[in-house]
């Protein structure tokens, strides 16, 4: 896990901050795919199953995917997700800077309006997932007719680059708070299997 170096810990988290914000909706009308290579195949993109990556919305070159339930882009002939959501991703560089810094860079007022924007922070919590202790910000974003307000972006490290995973749920069938935190824990277990087996290939 790398570590903490004072300024140059912020270098990481910045980066994040290029796309984290959704882009317009409506914005799904195919390309799905079930995965994406980001950064030239550092990073895999993928959802849990049932969702897959809007490859025409996403940036494989920034590190940015959009995810969401494969059926809104196009005939999907496999079984729908239990949970319906949007998803994102942004991958940021690599750099020294550990989860546990995460809160405490985010405690500086820029830092953190770098990154989350103009979106209201509500709490701050912890989940327990399989690869350990994630950081979750909950957030209030502004209001839209295709997804629900509340947010949650959790901060994760794939291939040793800090990132941050974005979920909400839909407007018309909005997620609970244990919805949303399910999904994430769905989402973070599909990506973090799927960037293990890349460094075990590259190995």
């Amino acid at each position: 896990m790398p570590k903490m170096f004072g300024r140059i810990a912020l270098a990481p988290l910045i980066l994040l901050a290029g796309c984290v914000t959704l882009p317009a909706i409506p914005f799904l009308g195919g390309g799905g795919a079930p995965s994406l290579s980001l950064l030239g195949g550092d990073v895999t993109a993928v959802g849990p199953d049932g969702y897959c990556v809007d490859t025409q919305s996403s940036s494989a070159r920034s590190g940015f995917a959009i995810i969401a339930p494969c059926d809104t882009m196009g005939p999907f002939e496999g079984t729908a997700p239990l949970r319906r959501g949007l998803l994102s991703l942004q991958v940021g560089a690599e750099g020294a800077v550990d989860i546990a810094g995460v809160a405490d860079l985010l405690a500086n007022a820029d830092t953190r309006e770098a990154l989350l924007g103009s979106n209201e922070v509500l709490t701050r919590s912890t989940l327990q997932s399989d690869s350990g202790v994630l950081v979750v910000y909950w957030t209030k974003a502004p209001a839209s007719d295709r997804v629900q307000p509340l947010e949650a972006r959790v901060f994760l490290f794939l291939a040793n680059r800090l990132s941050t995973v974005m979920v909400r749920g839909t407007s018309k069938a909005p997620l609970s708070v244990e919805g949303i935190e399910r999904l994430a824990l769905d989402a973070i277990s599909a990506l973090t299997a799927a960037n293990r087996a890349e460094a075990t290939d590259a190995s």
